[in-house]
C-alpha cells in the first residue's frame, strides 16, 4: 500500500524499492509491479534480470500470467542473464526451464 501511494505521489524511485521489499516478502502483487516496472523502467533504469528475477518467483508459484511476461521478457535476453535472474530469484530451475523454453521456441521460427 505505500509502495501504491508513492507511486501516486510520483515518487517512482521510492515505490519501487517498497515494492521490492514487499516482493522480498512474498507479496506476489507486489512481485508482479516490480517486475513490470523494472521491464518498463519505472522507478529505475530497465533492468530485464531484475524484471525475469520476479517473473521467475512468480512462476515458481504458477501464474500463467507471469509466464506469458516471462517469455516477453526473456525473449530479449541470453541465456546468462535469464540464468543470472534465476540465482538472484532462488529459482534456478525455473530459469533454466525457461532457457530451454525460450531455445525451443527459437527453433520453432
Amino acid at each position: 500500500m505505500l509502495g501504491d501511494g508513492l507511486a501516486g505521489d510520483g515518487r517512482n524511485e521510492e515505490a519501487l524499492s517498497w515494492y521490492v521489499r514487499a516482493a522480498e516478502n512474498g507479496h506476489a502483487g507486489a512481485a508482479g509491479v516490480a517486475a513490470d516496472w523494472y521491464r518498463d523502467g519505472v522507478g529505475a533504469e530497465a533492468d530485464p534480470v531484475q524484471a525475469m528475477r520476479w517473473l521467475l518467483v512468480l512462476t515458481a508459484q504458477l501464474n500463467v500470467d507471469a509466464v506469458h511476461r516471462a517469455h516477453q521478457v526473456g525473449a530479449r535476453m541470453t541465456d546468462e542473464a535469464i540464468l543470472e535472474a534465476g540465482r538472484l530469484a532462488d529459482q534456478p530451475t525455473e530459469a533454466q526451464v525457461m532457457v530451454a523454453t525460450l531455445a525451443r521456441a527459437r527453433e520453432r521460427e
